[in-house]
């Protein structure tokens, strides 16, 4: 009788254990609600970064084909117009080097912190217009580039500053990808998808570590102060930038 017990209770820790590491395979680590919101004064947002040397936040509109420079509360501090239209993503190389990306030419424009054009390359990729790529990050470890695209497929994509892609994987976790966000102490990926209404944390190659959902509308752009554990979202639609601590 003993023995049925202890392999009864064996079988049940086994069991058990299988079901926690499908759970943590799947990195769902349920929702997670801002804890403030603020009204930012530019039409339809896309992309976000956080400037950690100066202590505030760039996005881009792609209704007025602008750069902005805004404060946490929504504040416009800057702004300078582009030679381009649908802007969707930000990031910076470093202090002075500004990298943007238009969606549906597929083009990657380098400019100085004063708005004047350095650069572009145009990525070799197809799809439709409206499902290009949408976010951009840089990596000061190897100098290269991710860039993310939106759909159709979506794909995360990794390039030199010359614009020669390294690797592109498909990404299927999610039904689109809106924005993302690099970790240069943990070599992770912060991505963001609109349709899903998710939060995913990945590995550089595309793969979940963990995901939460949060409840807002149309999310466009991430960025995170990981020194401040602190980390942003904004939404196109309701022109709105949502601060969250980071989870």
């Amino acid at each position: 009788m003993k023995n049925i017990l202890y392999i009864f209770a064996a079988i049940s820790i086994i069991s058990f254990t299988n079901f926690c590491r499908s759970n943590n395979a799947e990195g769902i680590n349920g929702k997670i609600k801002p804890i403030s919101q603020k009204k930012i004064n530019v039409p339809e947002p896309s992309g976000l970064y956080f400037n950690e040397a100066k202590n505030t936040l760039w996005t881009v509109s792609d209704e007025s084909s602008k750069i902005y420079n805004i404060d946490f509360n929504g504040n416009v501090l800057n702004s300078f117009s582009i030679n381009g239209f649908d802007l969707e993503g930000i990031t910076f190389l470093n202090d002075t080097t500004i990298a943007i990306i238009l969606e549906r030419t597929r083009e990657v424009v380098f400019l100085n912190i004063s708005g004047k054009e350095i650069s572009r390359f145009s990525l070799d990729l197809y799809g439709k217009p409206n499902s290009g790529i949408e976010g951009i990050e840089y990596n000061p470890n190897n100098e290269h580039l991710f860039v993310v695209n939106e759909k159709s497929p979506s794909l995360l994509i990794e390039t030199d500053l010359k614009g020669n892609i390294l690797s592109k994987k498909k990404i299927d976790f999610a039904k689109d990808l809106s924005g993302l966000c690099y970790d240069k102490e943990k070599n992770e990926l912060w991505m963001i998808s609109d349709e899903s209404k998710a939060i995913f944390k990945c590995s550089t190659d595309g793969k979940v570590i963990q995901k939460y959902e949060v409840d807002i509308k149309q999310i466009e752009g991430i960025a995170i102060n990981f020194s401040q554990k602190k980390l942003y979202i904004i939404s196109d639609p309701e022109e709105t930038l949502y601060l969250f601590d980071l989870p």
